[in-house]
């Protein structure tokens, strides 16, 4: 064994040292020799793990683009689909519904089918009002879950949503706990007589129970579901008795709203008194109050009014929609809902002033979305002024989007001049854009849009173009695109957006062949290697093989490699057999 000189001296320092430790402490017992270990290095391990980095790199670059570059239809896809909801939550009768579910999908422009080695988890969630979320999947699509209980509507009613649920029994000890609990199931199965005598049951027998306050309201939510008129009118008795004996009942506030539906009900059916109840909280008690609660019954009222007297309901629509205090927003919000409904040239003047004088940018938001279902030059008139002279953002983006889904041809060439305005805000110009590919767009819009590329000074404006072609597709868009993405004068991010967005359309896969022959750069070759790996076509499988065969680029070489063995195409064990024999 051969000694070096550091080991010697290590060796001679350290046994006067355990020596004299050892002289020291005679009592201790000798420590446990130590076997002193180097780490050794894995050469194989580390050029495997610097392979599969670099391997790695240039794909994460590419991802990361393509991220980038699709950051903006993220945002545009989203607002999208929360206007498709508000257009869908217009029409439902809230009056008549319970737990509705909406749900639906979408897709933006890009996808995020990227290939890497190592698995990369990415989690977007975006947070709405209304409890909206939008978790996001791998593939580069939405999925939105909207759930509401029922209510006047989607924007008014979220303060104090009529309950539907009794709690679960919280006093075990409480006479009444037994009853409670039975009473309850009966009710969440849809036995609605026998649930409402025993909540009755309750209040009448055990007056100091803990559940005996509520029981009222869930006797008269059982018999409101019954829905004959001797159970309507019981229900709204034992709420008046509820309020009379139990104002602090923690359904006070429910038992309002549930009373004014109830009143409706009876007033569709003939009863005079009920009907004059309703027109009474639907004009308010005019106190002044900002009064939460008193405003959800006169939301509640109005609805009720409109639907049994449409006439009558007009001219309180009218002093409901000329206020603009704070309070009042919900109110207003439910009323422009019910005019929007009444369609016509009076609805449309109406929602008019609001969309124009309103000072809340939701009221005037609702008032434009319906006027975009208006036709005629006044609803149209009202959103071109909105966006040359309004200053609010919200409104400037909402009248796009209700200008791109008015039916009058001239609502296209106002768009445009939104469009072409050099000195607009970017932001307004790119949703313009967006919208004109959306909307019933044609093949004459999609020329309008190739033309206007070229006049673009904005890397966004041009990118916004690109995808609003893409989505009116056709073979020439197609072709536009792909001369685009070889085009070496372009930009790089934009030759990758507008590879991105073709990829999607059903091209030719020879012309996807041809065009990774032409093109250069890696980045965009590589896109297109994850491309063919998407492709079903034997020709994407069989240019698989060609660049890992006979390209010149070590790292496409492996991207394709790694791209086959997903495949399952027997030739690519063929193929590792070749290159290992190499």
């Amino acid at each position: 064994m051969r000694l070096t000189v550091s080991t010697i001296l290590m060796i001679l320092i350290a046994v006067p040292f355990s020596h004299a430790t050892a002289q020291a402490k005679p009592k201790r017992p000798p420590a446990p020799e130590r076997e002193w270990q180097f780490p050794l290095v894995d050469l194989e391990t580390l050029e495997k793990a610097q392979h599969d980095l670099q391997h790695a790199m240039p794909q994460m670059e590419s991802a990361l683009l393509a991220l980038e570059l699709s950051l903006p239809d993220v945002q545009m896809a989203s607002e999208d689909a929360l206007r498709q909801a508000e257009l869908a939550l217009s029409n439902v009768d809230w009056n008549h519904l319970r737990d509705f579910r909406f749900d639906f999908d979408f897709d933006f422009d890009h996808d995020f089918d990227f290939d890497f080695d190592h698995d990369f988890d990415f989690d977007f969630d975006h947070d709405f009002d209304l409890d909206r979320n939008l978790p996001f999947d791998s593939e580069g699509s939405f999925r939105h879950n909207l759930r509401l209980s029922a209510g006047a509507d989607a924007g008014a009613r979220r303060e104090s949503d009529l309950r539907s649920t009794p709690p679960e029994a919280w006093s075990p000890s409480d006479p009444a706990d037994s009853i409670y609990r039975v009473a309850r199931e009966a009710l969440n199965r849809g036995e609605y007589r026998r649930a409402a005598q025993l909540f009755r049951e309750i209040r009448e027998k055990f007056v100091k129970s803990a559940y005996a306050a509520d029981a009222f309201y869930w006797e008269s939510f059982a018999l409101y579901r019954i829905g004959g008129v001797e159970e309507l009118r019981t229900a709204v008795a034992s709420l008046d008795e509820q309020r009379a004996r139990f104002a602090s009942a923690s359904t006070q506030a429910d038992a309002a709203v549930l009373a004014t539906r109830i009143r409706g009900a009876l007033a569709a059916r003939g009863d005079s008194r009920a009907a004059s109840r309703v027109e009474r909280d639907a004009n308010g008690n005019g106190n002044g109050d900002c009064d939460k609660d008193d405003m959800t019954v006169r939301i509640e009222a109005l609805s009720a009014l409109e639907q049994m007297d449409p006439e009558a309901a007009t001219p309180i629509l009218r002093r409901v929609l000329s206020r603009r205090d704070a309070c009042s927003e919900m109110l207003r919000r439910r009323a422009v809902f019910l005019v929007g409904k009444k369609a016509g040239a009076d609805a449309a003047a109406l929602l008019s002033e609001v969309a124009r004088t309103d000072t809340n940018s939701d009221v005037r938001s609702d008032a434009i979305a319906w006027l975009a279902r208006l036709p005629g030059d006044l609803s149209l008139g009202t959103l071109e002024g909105l966006l040359k002279g309004d200053h609010d953002d919200r409104v400037q983006r909402s009248a796009i989007r209700a200008l791109a889904a008015h039916p009058s041809p001239r609502a296209r060439e106002s768009m445009k001049a939104i469009i072409e305005r050099t000195d607009g805000s970017e932001r307004m110009r790119s949703e313009a854009i967006s919208y004109f590919g959306r909307e019933g767009a044609t093949q004459d819009h999609a020329a309008y849009l190739r033309a206007l590329y070229v006049k673009l000074e904005s890397q966004r404006l041009k990118e916004q173009t690109l995808s609003a072609v893409s989505r009116i597709g056709g073979e020439t868009n197609q072709r536009w695109l792909l001369v685009l993405a070889a085009n070496g004068d372009e930009p790089i991010q934009l030759r990758a957006a507008a590879l991105s967005r073709v990829a999607r359309m059903e091209v030719q896969i020879a012309e996807m062949v041809s065009l990774y022959d032409r093109l250069q750069e890696r980045g965009l070759r590589e896109h297109l290697i994850g491309v063919f790996g998407r492709r079903k076509e034997p020709e994407a499988t069989n240019k698989l093989f060609d660049i890992a065969r006979n390209g010149t680029d070590p790292q496409l070489r492996r991207t394709a490699i790694s791209v086959l063995t997903k495949k399952d195409d027997p030739r690519t064990t063929r193929l590792l057999m070749e290159i290992l024999d190499k």
